[in-house]
């Protein structure tokens, strides 16, 4: 399981999610974000999470292959958008939860390269978390535009 990082500077200068490449982020760390980078509060959270059967389901426990004893709980960009919404405003305040959707949405809508293509389904929950979390914006619904257009040219 390899590691990237996703950055949320427009949160907290120098914050960072480390996501894997098969889209899933750790579930503490993206959790920090939306708590404000305070990681006593964000387990905390993650602990109510795990309580509640219709959060924890959004929740993925995997297992390091080597090194640690115990396994992470992962979050993948879908749950993420569906745990943002869910969130009560006292733990996630509105311009919090526009941000992280902008950021989530700039990191997995970006335009497709020449290895990587949107499906139909991921460009969906793209608009519905950017149009949940505030009104789109002129150039986030060309964006949303043009990658529709590729994907329809291609089939």
């Amino acid at each position: 399981m390899t590691h990237s990082a996703i950055p949320f500077d427009a949160i907290s200068t120098g914050m960072l999610v480390r996501a894997t490449d098969d889209g899933h982020m750790l579930a503490l760390d993206f959790l920090s974000t939306l708590t404000g980078n305070d990681r006593k509060k964000a387990s905390q959270t993650l602990a109510r999470i795990n309580t509640r059967p219709e959060t924890a389901a959004l929740l993925t426990l995997r297992h390091p292959p080597t090194g640690r004893k115990h396994a992470r709980k992962m979050i993948s960009f879908s749950n993420a958008v569906q745990l943002l919404l869910l969130l009560p405003k006292r733990t996630v305040c509105m311009d919090v939860r526009r941000q992280v959707a902008g950021i989530l949405s700039d990191h997995y809508c970006a335009p497709p390269t020449n290895k990587q293509r949107l499906s139909l389904d991921r460009i969906g929950q793209c608009m519905e978390l950017m149009e949940r979390c505030g009104p789109l914006s002129e150039d986030e619904a060309a964006r949303f535009r043009r990658a529709i257009a590729e994907h329809m040219a291609e089939t």
